[in-house]
Formats: C-alpha cells, structure tokens, sequence
C-alpha cells in the first residue's frame, strides 16, 4: 500500500500499480488538441490567435494542448479507455516533461 499524488490529488494504490480510470480532464484536452490541430491544418483557423478567439481561451492554454495530437496512437486509446498509468495527468503532459514527438520516446517517458 502507498500513497500517490495525482496532480492536485492523493490516490491511495493498494497492490500493483493499479490503471487510471477515465480521466476526462485529459481526455478533453486530447480532444481539443485534435480538434485545434485539424482546424490549424485544413484552414479552418489561420493561426494559434484565431483559435484564441474562437474558443475564448488563452493563448498558452492552446500551445499546451496543441501536442496532444501527437500522442502515440496507444496512448491515446489507453487514456479513452482508462487504461493508462494513474501518474498521467494532464498537468505532468503538459508542464512536467518534455514530451517527445516520436512516438518510441512518448511510451518511455510515459
């Protein structure tokens, strides 16, 4: 048994290290990195301000989660699905590591 934050929170993990369940916060922010990303590539927005405007959030906010379009495939499914480690969080995504683009080095960190 052991105690293990999570962000803001304290989850107590009995046993192995048991997987997340889902955690919509991440599961959001992977949605709209897509979604941003999509916009960005098919013209839809111009530029990070457009995005800005039209979604009535900051700047840095939409440069963090820009990168969750490029999550390794698995990863993605694993956090959907609930299935990722209890450690990944949105906070460590974004402000806590250096999140590689190739997926190899995505699977290490995480």
């Amino acid at each position: 048994m052991r105690m293990q934050r999570r962000g803001v929170e304290t989850k107590l993990i009995i046993g192995g290290g048991e997987a997340a369940k889902v955690d919509p916060v991440l599961k959001k922010a992977i949605g709209r990195g897509y979604v941003w990303f999509n916009e960005l590539l098919s013209g839809e927005a111009r530029s990070i301000d457009d995005i800005v405007k039209k979604y009535g959030v900051g700047k840095s906010h939409v440069s963090n989660l820009l990168p969750m379009a490029f999550l390794a495939p698995d990863i993605v499914e694993a956090v959907l699905v609930g299935k990722h480690p209890s450690t990944l969080t949105l906070e460590m995504l974004t402000k806590h590591i250096d999140l590689p683009m190739d997926w190899e080095g995505q699977r290490r960190v995480i």
